[in-house]
């Protein structure tokens, strides 16, 4: 058995004789040639998710989350991992079942939490349908250089107050308080923003009236002082 991907001025190829047993270890493998193949996958997506800006943990979970295995609702039960005494419902619409794009993208509470943001960036898009698109889609929306590392922030900061949010009404039976979600995303990003030195110069208060000014205002000061 033989076949070819097609991967970014590439060209991958793999043989397959009638002996060998696709294994799932063969499986893995053939899986990791095609994502590497993927145009643009290794490179750009890979530096991004591993931003310096952002907690070790963080990035780990968006590693997970834009390849779509993160431990929700639907995906333990079908491992037989776990029962949940409210069914595989979202816990915050309980109408539709849990799976990674609704549950940090379509669902209302979600969807209200992005539309915040949006606004606060002074942002108009359209959601993508899954999470992939929307973290490859979201850092294209602004043009500047410098403007484009604050608003990447952001993405992190909401899907993993979105994923502490749940866990905490699941786990420990907190009520969803949507207002506290925006505030921590704002305080959050800003405070990732000033993890590795950045942000020198500008307050929490700087950044959550003018976020895109207190970016360039951040690092043209960080290279003003090298």
């Amino acid at each position: 058995m033989e076949f070819r991907i097609l991967g970014d001025g590439c060209t991958a190829r793999m043989v397959f004789t009638t002996l060998v047993k696709p294994t799932p270890y063969l499986l893995l493998m053939v899986n990791l040639v095609i994502l590497a193949s993927t145009p643009g996958y290794g490179m750009v997506t890979s530096s991004r998710i591993w931003n310096g800006n952002i907690p070790s943990k963080v990035c780990a979970f968006t590693w997970k989350l834009v390849q779509n295995r993160i431990p929700f609702k639907l995906n333990l039960s079908k491992r037989g991992m776990c029962n949940f005494q409210d069914g595989l419902t979202c816990v915050f619409c309980t109408t539709v079942v849990e799976d990674t794009n609704h549950l940090f993208l379509h669902c209302k509470t979600a969807f209200n939490l992005w539309s915040k943001c949006f606004r606060w960036w002074g942002v108009e898009h359209v959601m993508p349908g899954t999470c992939w698109d929307a973290f490859n889609q979201h850092k294209d929306l602004f043009s500047n250089t410098t403007v484009k590392i604050g608003w990447d922030i952001i993405w992190f900061a909401i899907t993993w107050t979105i994923w502490l949010a749940r866990n905490e009404v699941i786990f420990q039976n907190k009520h969803l308080d949507e207002v506290k979600l925006f505030d921590l995303v704002q305080t959050r990003s800003f405070q990732w923003l000033k993890l590795k030195g950045e942000g020198k110069g500008i307050t929490l208060f700087d950044w959550i009236q003018q976020p895109r000014l207190s970016t360039l205002t951040a690092f043209t000061k960080k290279r003003a002082d090298i």
